[in-house]
């Protein structure tokens, strides 16, 4: 959005952005993620962290 001439970039996380990321984890082995926050999440948010990272 653009607020007194200037421009703004606002990232907003849903279940395909997560997915993606979480597939990253398990691809290059990383120790695995943190989300901060919780509770303005979806439900489904929570099936995909076990779907991808199975815990």
């Amino acid at each position: 959005y653009v607020e007194n001439g200037k421009t703004y970039k606002v990232w907003v996380e849903n279940v395909e952005s997560i997915k993606r990321k979480l597939l990253l984890v398990k691809k290059y082995g990383l120790a695995g993620a943190a989300g901060w926050r919780k509770g303005h999440e979806s439900a489904n948010i929570w099936n995909v962290f076990e779907t991808e990272l199975g815990k």
